[in-house]
């Protein structure tokens, strides 16, 4: 909950013109606050693009490269991928109901989209190895951080701040969300339904793609659709 916007603009204008990743984080870390931090629980693009400079930054090495040796080579995972090319894009599936549809700038489905690597929605992947990730936070899984640091990411961090995700009209009071993972705790109308457990753990992605996992029933599902995420 730092204050910062959910991105730099509208999700419909905001790659009009080719860019670069740089230039969007490097935009993003010169965005003013929307709010006192710790106020309003917001789910922020910008939120994941700073930290990924900081990480390259700290560590002197490309952001996904140390996503790769810190996190994906640890759990086995080698079908997830921040650029396809070659043999690869025939496995990539088109999504429907894109941005700029049939342009050079398309969302998802354009070559420049697809190699922007972008730190908070640019991996390509299956719903296998994205479980894989999920369950390194339920009870039988492998651990990845220390367990301080997976409590902290497993445990209610807002103190009661309302807020949601403003492109998807969801907002909630209290919000309830843990470190990189929201969570479902008392909420309705929840992306990951009513039969799940209040400490069920999520994150969906704008391009229809849902992956949670539920630590009370030692449970995690990863859903991949193609279908542009619009409202709940």
């Amino acid at each position: 909950m730092p204050g910062l916007p959910e991105d730099l603009g509208s999700r419909d204008s905001r790659y009009q013109e080719i860019t670069s990743t740089d230039a969007v984080i490097e935009a993003m870390c010169r965005l003013p606050l929307r709010s006192a931090p710790g106020d309003v629980l917001r789910y922020s693009n910008a939120g994941y693009g700073v930290p990924a400079r900081m990480a390259g930054t700290v560590s002197e090495r490309p952001f996904w490269s140390l996503v790769r040796d810190r996190v994906f080579d640890l759990l086995g995972i080698v079908d997830i991928m921040e650029v396809p090319d070659g043999a690869l894009l025939d496995r990539v599936v088109h999504v429907a109901d894109t941005n700029h549809t049939g342009t050079a700038v398309e969302t998802y489905n354009s070559a420049y989209w697809r190699g922007l690597a972008l730190p908070w929605g640019g991996l390509f992947g299956t719903p296998r190895d994205a479980v894989r990730i999920a369950a390194a936070f339920l009870p039988s899984g492998p651990r990845l951080f220390s367990e301080p640091t997976t409590s902290l990411m497993i445990n209610d961090q807002t103190l009661g701040a309302p807020g949601g995700v403003k492109s998807a009209t969801v907002r909630w009071d209290p919000g309830f969300r843990w470190i990189g993972w929201e969570t479902r705790d008392m909420k309705r109308r929840h992306w990951t339904g009513d039969l799940t457990s209040p400490r069920t753990f999520c994150h969906f992605g704008h391009s229809g793609t849902l992956l949670w996992g539920d630590p009370e029933r030692d449970l995690a599902m990863a859903v991949f659709c193609n279908r542009m995420v619009t409202h709940m």
